[in-house]
C-alpha cells in the first residue's frame, strides 16, 4: 500500500510539468465547474469531477480561476500551484495574483477524483 501512494505521488508530482506546459486547446467539449465550494480553504475546496479524460478535467482548475477573476494573464496570473495530500484527499494549492492590485489569493481544488482515475490507467495491475 505504501509504494502504491509513492508511486502515485511522483506522478502526481510530474503530472503537472507534463500537463500545464502549454495552455488548454479548446474547452468547448468540458463540462462547467460546479460552483457549490468556494475554494477558499481545504474543507471548501473546489471539486473537481473525472470527466473521461484527465487533462480535461484538471483544466477545470484553469476555467474555474477564469469565471472567477478573468482572462490569465490580463486579469490574473499563477504564482505557484502546490500538490497536497491530505487525510486522504489529493488537492493543488493554486496561488493566484490578481492584476493589476498584485494583491494574492488561494484558492484549494479537490482533485482526488481525477488523480485516482489517472493512476488507475497508469498502473492498471496495483490495487
Amino acid at each position: 500500500m505504501k509504494s502504491r501512494q509513492v508511486i502515485i505521488c511522483i506522478i502526481l508530482l510530474l503530472a503537472p510539468v507534463m500537463l500545464f506546459a502549454a495552455e488548454p486547446q479548446s474547452r468547448k467539449d468540458d463540462q462547467a465547474v460546479p460552483a457549490s465550494r468556494d475554494g477558499s480553504s481545504f474543507g471548501e475546496a473546489v471539486i473537481i469531477k473525472y470527466i473521461g479524460d484527465y487533462q480535461k478535467s484538471i483544466d477545470q482548475e484553469y476555467r474555474y480561476l477564469e469565471t472567477k477573476f478573468g482572462i490569465k494573464g490580463k486579469d490574473w496570473g499563477l504564482v505557484r500551484q502546490i500538490l497536497i495530500n491530505k487525510e486522504g484527499g489529493i488537492y493543488d494549492e493554486m496561488i493566484v495574483e490578481l492584476l493589476p492590485s498584485k494583491k494574492t489569493v488561494t484558492l484549494y481544488f479537490d482533485i482526488t477524483e481525477p488523480s485516482e482515475e489517472m493512476s488507475k490507467q497508469l498502473l492498471p495491475d496495483q490495487k
